[in-house]
Order: structure tokens, then C-alpha cells, then sequence
């Protein structure tokens, strides 16, 4: 049986290769926000079961801030997601009120961009 040749001048390849690529550059971005933040969440210093969590939504279509590690806080999974106290995606507010008093320097670049 023939291999079959693959077409690299076809969009739907060139598509899949630009989100093989995305998928790889994220990793590196959510690899690069936690070796800034010391392996540890910025709210309460564990170690284990670390997130990257985006400031700025990375979903906005021409985001140049989506690869940014600016853009990026580490945080532990109770507080990027699970929290109803302060948690990034469950209690924004929380989390943003949390973020201008701890961390004014990252609030600042959030209000610069």
C-alpha cells in the first residue's frame, strides 16, 4: 500500500501546523510565568498543581499580549479554579481586588495594556 503525500500547501495543513504551534508556544509561556514566579502560587506559596492563569483573556482573537509572561500569574489550582473565596475564574472580583493590593506592579501593567 502507498504512503499517501500530504499536501503542506493546503490552508486546513497550514491551519493544523499554526495550532500544533500555538499549542507549543502556550506550554513554553505557562512554563516561563511559573520558573518567574518561583514554581509557587502568588496567593499561597504551594508547589504543586500549578496553573498559568492569563490577565488578559488569550481568547481576544489579535491578542498580542496572549504569549506575553507579563500577561501571567502562577497559581495553584484551588485558586485559579476552585475557589469560591478567591479564585481567578470563580470570583474575579476577589481575585482583582486580591491583585491590587498584593501585587500593584502587575495591576499597574494590567491597566497599561
Amino acid at each position: 500500500m502507498k504512503k499517501r503525500k500530504i499536501n503542506k500547501n493546503t490552508k486546513k495543513y497550514q491551519n493544523k501546523q499554526a495550532r500544533i504551534q500555538y499549542r507549543k508556544d502556550l506550554k513554553e509561556w505557562s512554563r516561563l510565568v511559573k520558573e518567574r514566579d518561583h514554581n509557587q502560587c502568588a496567593i499561597c506559596n504551594k508547589k504543586e498543581f500549578l496553573n498559568s492563569h492569563h490577565l488578559l483573556p488569550k481568547e481576544q482573537k489579535d491578542s498580542k499580549y496572549k504569549l506575553d509572561i507579563n500577561n501571567g500569574i502562577t497559581l495553584c489550582s484551588l485558586h485559579h479554579k476552585y475557589s469560591y473565596d478567591l479564585s481567578a475564574h470563580k470570583n474575579p472580583s476577589k481575585f482583582y481586588q486580591w491583585l491590587i493590593t498584593n501585587k500593584p506592579n502587575i495591576w499597574n501593567w494590567i491597566c497599561n495594556h
